[in-house]
C-alpha cells in the first residue's frame, strides 16, 4: 500500500499526471528491502514517476532505473573518459533507444514521433543526424 501512496504523493509533488503501476511492479517493489529508511523508497518512486513519462510503471522501467538495461549508467564501464563524455554517451544511448521504440510504432513518421514524444520535429531531425539513425529502415 505504501508504494501506491508514494506514487500519488510523488506525482502531486512533481506536478505530473498520476501514473498507474503494473501489479507485478507493485509486488516487486513491495518485496524489496529498504534498509536506509522510507525516504529511500520515496526517492526511488519519484524517479520511476519521472521516467515513466506519464505512462505505466512496469518491470522494464524498474530494470532501467536499477541499471539492468544496457543503456543505463550503471552498465557503463568506468574508464578514463571525462564526466561530460560519459554523460553524453548515456544520453545518446537513451535517445537512440527511446526514438527506436517510437519509430517502430510510427514507422518512421517524424510528425507522429514529435506528437508522441513532445519533441519538436527539428529536434528529432537533429538527433537522427547526430546519432546517424537510418530512418528509412523504419519506413519499410
Amino acid at each position: 500500500m505504501l508504494v501506491r501512496e508514494f506514487i500519488i504523493q510523488s506525482c502531486k509533488e512533481l506536478n505530473i499526471d498520476l501514473v498507474n503501476i503494473d501489479p507485478a511492479a507493485r509486488g516487486y517493489l513491495s518485496r524489496l528491502k529498504w534498509p536506509e529508511n522510507v525516504r529511500e523508497l520515496l526517492n526511488y518512486i519519484r524517479r520511476l514517476a519521472v521516467f515513466s513519462n506519464g505512462k505505466k510503471i512496469d518491470l522494464s522501467l524498474i530494470k532501467l532505473i536499477e541499471g539492468e538495461n544496457d543503456t543505463s549508467f550503471a552498465s557503463h564501464k568506468p574508464d578514463h573518459t571525462s564526466y561530460k563524455d560519459a554523460k553524453r554517451e548515456v544520453l545518446d544511448n537513451f535517445s537512440k533507444d527511446y526514438l527506436d521504440n517510437i519509430f517502430k510504432t510510427t514507422h518512421g513518421n517524424i510528425s507522429e514521433t514529435s506528437r508522441i514524444s513532445g519533441l519538436e520535429r527539428a529536434s528529432i531531425q537533429k538527433i537522427i543526424k547526430r546519432l546517424d539513425i537510418d530512418i528509412a529502415a523504419y519506413r519499410k
